[in-house]
């Protein structure tokens, strides 16, 4: 995914799930391109042995019948080995390419469960921060409630305090009166 967000810059500003609809896009536009390339490719080597052996069989028919037979066995059998050459070159090619394919999408793979992993992992952090985040704030809510309930306790003491004094003071007003 990495490598389409190099090649398409304008991808990276786009929401996650719209970037995987259009990698797997391109992704599938490649190697559908690419299976119709390995296709044709067979397809031009095996009209090329059909052909040799088409022309081997009409050459071996004809007018080499003597002599000639020999230098043109040994002619149709440089062809052939030719032909087995390339054709081998072509197929050592197509398993490169495969194989090459095959490695870019174990990577590709790797990424997505490395994406998939710290995503997993920013996700249970975010977690952690909100609920230590709760817990402050009923933490902060409860000292603030205990902090009301003994500021009110005082308070009441202190009210307290002044009425018995007043009926303290009451009371030795009444004793001299």
């Amino acid at each position: 995914m990495e490598e389409f967000e190099d090649l398409h810059p304008d991808v990276k500003l786009l929401p996650d799930d719209i970037k995987e609809l259009r990698f797997n896009a391109a992704e599938k536009y490649r190697k559908e391109s690419l299976q119709l390339a390995i296709d044709q490719r067979e397809k031009i080597i095996n009209d090329e042995i059909k052909k040799n052996n088409e022309n081997k069989n009409n050459m071996t028919q004809g007018n080499f019948q003597s002599t000639g037979d020999e230098k043109m066995d040994k002619l149709l059998e440089e062809q052939k080995k030719q032909m087995e050459k390339i054709k081998n070159k072509q197929r050592q090619e197509i398993s490169q390419i495969i194989e090459e394919q095959f490695k870019r999408e174990q990577i590709a793979i790797q990424n997505r469960e490395k994406e998939k992993k710290q995503k997993e992992k920013e996700m249970r952090l975010q977690k952690e921060i909100a609920e230590k985040r709760l817990l402050l704030i009923k933490e902060v809510e409860e000292r603030a409630k205990k902090r009301e309930e003994d500021k009110l306790k005082i308070e009441l003491e202190i009210e307290q305090k002044i009425i018995e004094r007043e009926e303290k003071e009451k009371k030795k007003k009444k004793k001299k009166d």
